[in-house]
């Protein structure tokens, strides 16, 4: 599977979590293939240009990643 290798390089990031605001256990997976449709809620992209990162600074001078949550009928593609 391509991506074998990323649990090895990021530790932190497939470690499992608990969310205290659930509690809601989390770990990050890759997949072969996106899950169903119904499931998907979130989309973040983690997009690349000229060997760097993309990411946004927030008005409240904040970093994150381009994304948000789907809206009724919108598609995750």
């Amino acid at each position: 599977m391509p991506g074998e290798m990323f649990p090895s390089l990021y530790p932190h990031l497939f470690q499992k979590v608990i969310w205290p605001w659930g509690p809601t256990q989390a770990q990050f997976v890759l997949l072969e293939d996106a899950p169903p449709q119904k499931v998907i809620a979130n989309v973040n992209i983690v997009a690349t240009i000229a060997g760097g990162w993309v990411v946004l600074q927030l008005a409240n001078g904040t970093w994150d990643i381009p994304g948000g949550t789907l809206e009724p009928g919108e598609s995750y593609l």
